[in-house]
């Protein structure tokens, strides 16, 4: 008997979780390295604060442009008659 599998779809790169935790993991790197060179240096809590908002904002323009490239495709198909 054969089962069908069903295939979890990957988050997509404009949601704003996963912006935000590309951007925290890519900060985080950074601070990390430089906490390795320097010890004793901690990271402003600026920082820490700015991430979600920063994460937000990419999120939300990457989600604008995908809007945006999704329709010019559909008036493309409907165009063309698919």
């Amino acid at each position: 008997m054969v089962t069908k599998q069903s295939v979890i779809p990957l988050p997509s790169w404009t949601d704003a979780a996963s912006v935000t935790s590309y951007i925290t993991s890519v900060v985080g790197v950074v601070f990390a390295v430089i906490t390795g060179i320097h010890p004793g240096y901690t990271e402003p809590t600026i920082i820490q604060a700015l991430l979600p908002s920063v994460g937000a904002l990419v999120a939300g323009t990457a989600q604008i442009v995908n809007i945006f490239m999704h329709r010019s495709v559909q008036k493309a198909a409907i165009t063309a008659g698919l």
